[in-house]
Parts: C-alpha cells; sequence; structure tokens
C-alpha cells in the first residue's frame, strides 16, 4: 500500500506521467482503479497494445465480479424483505445498509431502504439513488415529490397525518410551524388546526381512513338514482333501456368524483390527473373534481325528470279518450 500512496502522490503533481498510472495499476487491489489507471495511460500512449490487452481483460473481470456482486445484493435484498415481513425492521435495515456500501447499484435495495429509515433526508437521499439508476421508476418519483412537497409544506402533511388519524404527529407539525409562523394568516390556520386537532383527540371521534370515506359516500347518488328509476319504471328492472343504464353509471362516476374531492386523502388521482404530490389537491384542483361531479349526476338526474314528464304527459293524454 506504500507504493501505491507514492505513485498517487506523484500522479497528484505529474497527472500526464503515464508510467505513474502504469504502476498504479500494478500496485493496486481494485479492478475498477486499475481499469481507470490503464484507461489513462491509453489515453497518454493510444499505441501500448500489451496494456490495452490486459485492460480488456480486466473488463471482463470487472463484468464478472459485478455479476456476483448483483447476485449477491439480490439474495441479501430477499433477506431483508423477510426480515420486514416479520416485523424485524432494524435487522433489515441494516441488511440492506450493507448492501448498498457493497453494491450500490441494487435498485430494489435502495427501493426498500427508503420504506424503512426513519429520518427524512435518508428517505430522500435513497430515493434520489432509486432514480438515479432507473428514471423512469414512477413510484418512486412519486414518493420523492411528496417527500420534497410536504418538505416545503409542512401544512399539507399535518392535514395529512390527520386525515389518517395520526393527531399527535399532527399536532407536533403544527406546534412546530407555530414557531415559524410568518403572517397573521399562516398563524390563524395553525391555531385552528390546533384546536380541531384538540377537540378531536379529546372527544374521542374514531377514524375513519379516506379510502373507506371514498367507498362509503360514492354509492349515495347512485343509490338514490336507482330508486328513483325503479319508481319510474314500475318496479320492473327489465324495462331500464341502455341509456338508462349509461346515465346510472354517470351518476355513479360523479358519486365517486365527489367522493374523492370531499377527502383530504393521499389519492393517486391527484398525482396521476392533477400532478399533486402532497396529495390533497389544490383548491381549484378539487372544485374542477366537484364540478364534474354533479355535472355528470345532474345531467342523468335532468334527463330522467325529462323522461317522467314526457310519460306524465302521455298519461295525461290517454285519460282524456273516451
Amino acid at each position: 500500500m506504500q507504493a501505491r500512496a507514492l505513485f498517487l502522490r506523484i500522479l497528484e503533481e505529474q497527472p500526464e506521467n503515464p508510467a505513474a498510472w502504469y504502476w498504479l495499476a500494478r500496485v493496486s487491489d481494485d479492478v475498477d482503479e486499475q481499469i481507470v489507471a490503464l484507461e489513462r495511460v491509453l489515453a497518454l500512449k493510444p499505441h501500448l497494445s500489451q496494456v490495452r490487452a490486459r485492460l480488456k481483460r480486466l473488463r471482463t473481470r470487472q463484468q464478472a465480479i459485478q455479476r456476483e456482486k448483483a447476485a449477491w445484493a439480490r439474495k441479501q435484498t430477499s433477506k431483508a424483505e423477510k426480515l420486514r415481513k416479520r416485523g424485524e425492521g432494524e435487522e433489515a435495515t441494516a441488511l440492506l445498509l450493507d448492501v448498498v456500501e457493497k453494491y450500490e447499484k441494487h435498485e430494489k435495495a435502495w427501493l426498500l431502504l427508503s420504506e424503512l429509515v426513519d429520518e427524512e433526508e435518508d428517505r430522500v437521499i435513497a430515493l434520489q439513488n432509486v432514480l438515479a439508476l432507473n428514471p423512469k421508476n414512477k413510484a418512486a418519483r412519486a414518493r420523492l415529490d411528496a417527500l420534497l412537497h410536504f418538505r416545503e409544506n409542512p401544512l399539507d402533511l399535518a392535514a395529512l397525518y390527520e386525515e389518517e388519524g395520526r393527531f399527535d404527529e399532527a399536532l407536533a407539525i403544527y406546534h412546530q410551524a407555530a414557531r415559524h409562523a410568518e403572517s397573521r394568516q399562516e398563524w390563524d390556520t395553525i391555531y385552528k388546526g390546533i384546536n380541531r386537532l384538540e377537540r378531536r383527540r379529546e372527544s374521542g371521534v374514531r377514524h375513519v381512513r379516506p379510502n373507506v370515506s371514498i367507498i362509503r359516500l360514492t354509492p349515495g347518488p347512485f343509490l338514490l338514482y336507482f330508486l328513483l328509476l325503479m319508481v319510474h319504471n314500475g318496479l320492473d328492472p327489465l324495462q331500464f333501456t341502455p341509456s338508462l343504464w349509461l346515465e346510472g353509471l354517470s351518476v355513479l362516476v360523479g358519486g365517486f368524483l365527489l367522493a374523492v374531492a370531499s377527502v383530504r386523502s393521499h389519492h393517486p388521482i391527484w398525482t396521476r390527473v392533477f400532478g399533486e404530490p402532497g396529495g390533497s389537491g389544490s383548491r381549484l384542483a378539487r372544485f374542477a373534481l366537484s364540478m364534474t361531479g354533479w355535472t355528470l349526476i345532474g345531467i342523468a338526474f335532468v334527463l330522467l325528470f325529462g323522461a317522467s314528464l314526457e310519460r306524465l304527459g302521455d298519461y295525461s293524454s290517454l285519460s282524456g279518450l273516451p
């Protein structure tokens, strides 16, 4: 190692010295460093065929080592997944940290690590490494965008925690934000949030998950429409025309949009349609979604009302016959 340190010192002073690069490759134990050194030799002395042949052998060896490391990393990551499923998060984290230290090109290890580490900064670093290896990983991109969004907008994170029933964590964020409030309006928003959360926590209100709320709220308008439709057709569903079923589907979709707009849920629709990394949806996006839902529902009910008036006119005409 003393020889390696000596050649490194020489190269600091003489970076264009091909002999120093060549001997650094000879004394180094690291294949990657040997390859870099010989590439520098060839950049300075392209005619050295023996160096070129040795570089080719080293690259073949490097590929074999990379394959071995990749296989080892997959095996260790699989073990970490099993540990996580058994609730042994600390052991899984330690195993994954060892994996990325020895083979930093394993995307799955970084992704799993981003779900296990506690510190926000560590999660950001893990996700950034995932995207450096695979820029097309949409799940990692969405999670990273959300983390960065919540870092800049802590009140959105507090709202999300409140929606998930994590009241203590939401209160902690509100109290921290209160110490850094920059305006009276921001302070009022924080104060109202703290009061609301404290009342909810003291009252023991049972938390309902946003997705459960969406499932419960979606069918409401459709059930009302279906009951009116049954009355309209004499309680005989066989009399429903295809257009009536299509209008019913419109009501169901409208009910779903209204349900999604009514909760501050980290719902995929915000990130996929509106590009909302925080998941809560801007006021404009939520208003647009609500109006779309009401429009779909309103059209179906108006058409049903028109059909009812038309049928009522037919009955009136018939009643006048002798």
